[in-house]
């Protein structure tokens, strides 16, 4: 006669297993970062190629739209990047201007004008008019920081609204060669490719 098998038993606390799950969900849920919104709605012109998104980019994001120019810097940096600022431009920002400008996703007026009730809701664009190209000069504050902190230069990214005139992107573009910066990347939206 065939003996029957034993099996072994190994018991699993499923509480433990739920609390590590719920542990993990809170961590993941903590972590994410809401998508930030724009100050004007960008329509990109469309590319057939490689996609290039804000997430594959990197670190700073050039917005045009509108005719306006906005500026997108990493977290880690914009607080020294307004310091700079402050010292290039003879300004002085208390504890809670820093601590509000922290929280802004797209830098877009005149650093004179960042005083407490203007710095969340003005969307006036940045200057990139000569003699006072602001634009060149956030950027050449952020790269210093960024600099200080990675050892490398940040990488920059323009996403442009499709109907922007050229005159307008031509002058970003001038503004970071300006600086030596002659590798960015052209933000696109990939065009549905159509089966034949």
């Amino acid at each position: 006669m065939r003996k029957p098998k034993t099996q072994f038993y190994i018991p699993i606390d499923l509480a433990a297993v739920c609390s590590v799950a719920f542990l993990l969900l809170l961590l993941y849920l903590s972590m994410a970062r809401e998508k930030s919104e724009e100050p004007v709605e960008v329509n990109m012109p469309e590319t057939s190629g490689y996609m290039c998104t804000l997430n594959t980019l990197g670190d700073a994001i050039i917005l045009i739209g509108k005719d306006k120019v906005f500026l997108k810097l990493p977290d880690t940096v914009r607080k020294d990047a307004l310091l700079e600022m402050s010292s290039k431009y003879n300004l002085r920002f208390t504890k809670s201007h820093l601590d509000r400008f922290k929280n802004i996703d797209f830098i877009g007026m005149p650093v004179a004008e960042f005083n407490q009730s203007k710095i969340a809701g003005n969307l006036a664009g940045i200057s990139i008019q000569n003699p006072d190209n602001q634009l060149a000069a956030w950027i050449r504050a952020a790269n210093k920081a960024y600099y200080s902190l990675y050892k490398r230069r940040m990488i920059i990214g323009i996403k442009a609204d499709r109907d922007t005139g050229y005159p307008l992107i031509k002058n970003v573009i001038a503004t970071l060669q300006d600086q030596d910066i002659n590798k960015f990347a052209f933000i696109t939206a990939t065009k549905a490719k159509l089966n034949d």
